[in-house]
């Protein structure tokens, strides 16, 4: 046999973009005329300026239907390929383009549907058309975009002054007003329902505490103080709620050192951060969460019963697999250390991202990677060696981007202490300063946070 010559190539490729014309598969075309440069020949030139017709007549279609995402991927792959005799048809279906994208996001903007407006202008931006009105949409679509979602998250001031910048930008759209009077009384509802619900959960009143919090969540769907209020209440049953609701508070102790026991855990609950399961012991012993586990950490999933330890010596964290343990993806047969970043596997699904986020500190912090949780629930485990930092930076054992300093938790001889600068703080109703004592029953309220200590 004869080898294939380029001639018979060219005409094969030429024959299978006529038969993908025909069939209405331009995108199969397209991709032919790219791989074997049929513009070199003249037949294929021929062929080109009949793809490129095709392609901007799906685009006029796609452009009436208000398919402006696909209109646009035509109109690329005919600018692509096409040749110079073609592009002045194709810069004019361009700009016909460019004026409908404009035409449809003004309208989005005006029935208060930012987002979609913003989806929409962003085909002129991947493409690096400037237009001076699409600018301009795009910044008030952001701002009333930016505002739904801080109103979300229950963060109504915010929202009211993403909403003014809008409104200062453009004064004809009439629901701007509207939505701001709307968000300003939701502010208000908010911090009455807030207040309630702080009030329920210092008194253990968990039924009423899980009420407020559907109010809220009802208001504001992301509100983390009351999605952290649902964490807390969650295993908190009925006839709890009514033996604390009736029971006193305990006496709390003028020396906290004095206390009887000393529990090597507690739950730290934080407003707008979550709860976090503090572990004080030098082994933490990790398992599934049953009755007969008498773990530390109880994780619901298919584990081992008691399936590792996480053992602390003087400088770092060791692993010591009791079932099936992998550290970034390498199984382990002993006793291994833990550094910064690393990822556990426990089998079954289960996911562990292991954390020492403070260069100065041995404590560190075990996320759940996985969508398990643990029991009690909890954002993540903290491995308690010689402090809790609670702070805004990515240092922090606990990161809350609110405060603007830093929230100090250690242990002094064996009592633990709580530190936070030269902020003035209240601990369990009475105003201090500096370093003071704390229980594992505390509530510590400064300027900026309010945090709730809760045995397990």
């Amino acid at each position: 046999m004869f080898p294939v010559g380029p001639s018979k190539s060219w005409r094969s490729s030429l024959q299978q973009s006529r038969s993908a014309i025909r069939e209405g598969r331009l995108d199969k075309a397209v991709q032919i005329v790219r791989r074997d440069q049929l513009h070199t020949y003249k037949p294929g030139q021929r062929l080109i300026t009949q793809l490129v017709d095709q392609l901007l007549r799906r685009a006029s279609v796609a452009i009436v239907e208000g398919k402006i995402a696909s209109a646009w991927n035509d109109l690329s792959s005919a600018d692509e390929i096409s040749l110079p005799s073609d592009r002045y048809k194709v810069n004019q279906r361009s700009n016909e383009l460019v004026e409908l994208t404009v035409h449809q996001a003004e309208t989005f903007l005006k029935t208060a549907r930012p987002k979609q407006a913003l989806n929409t202008l962003r085909e002129l931006s991947r493409r690096r058309i400037a237009d001076r009105r699409a600018d301009e949409i795009t910044k008030v679509a952001n701002a009333i975009f930016q505002a739904e979602e801080l109103a979300t998250a229950g963060k109504f001031r915010d929202a009211a002054k993403q909403l003014q910048v809008a409104r200062s930008l453009r004064d004809d759209l009439p629901y701007v007003d509207d939505r701001m009077a709307h968000y300003l009384n939701d502010n208000q509802r908010t911090k009455k329902l807030t207040k309630q619900l702080k009030h329920d959960l210092l008194q253990s009143r968990w039924n009423e505490a899980q009420t407020v919090s559907s109010k809220l969540l009802r208001i504001a769907p992301n509100y983390r103080i009351a999605l952290d209020a649902l964490k807390r209440c969650f295993g908190k049953s009925k006839k709890d709620g009514s033996k604390n609701k009736k029971s006193k508070m305990p006496e709390v102790s003028d020396n906290p050192t004095t206390e009887k026991s000393q529990p090597n855990a507690f739950l730290l609950w934080i407003d707008g951060a979550g709860g976090y399961l503090i572990c004080k012991r030098d082994t933490v012993v990790i398992g599934q969460a049953i009755e007969q586990s008498n773990v530390d950490v109880p994780i619901q999933g298919d584990i081992s019963r008691r399936h590792l330890a996480i053992r602390q010596n003087e400088v770092q964290h060791i692993v010591e697999p009791w079932a099936d343990v992998a550290v970034n993806g390498k199984r382990i047969a002993a006793s291994t250390a833990l550094r910064h970043n690393q990822n556990l596997n426990l089998g079954g699904g289960v996911q562990l991202k292991y954390l020492k986020p403070h260069p100065l500190s041995s404590s560190a912090r075990l996320e759940l990677a996985s969508r398990h949780r643990t029991q009690p629930w909890s954002d993540a485990v903290i491995l308690m060696s010689d402090m809790v930092i609670i702070g805004p930076t990515q240092q922090s054992h606990i990161q809350c981007p609110e405060l603007t300093g830093e929230v100090v938790l250690f242990l002094r001889d064996g009592q633990l202490m709580c530190r936070c600068g030269e902020e003035q703080l209240e601990i369990d109703g009475v105003t201090c300063r500096g370093q003071q004592p704390i229980t594992h029953n505390s509530r510590i309220v400064g300027e900026e946070f309010s945090i709730v200590l809760e045995p397990v």
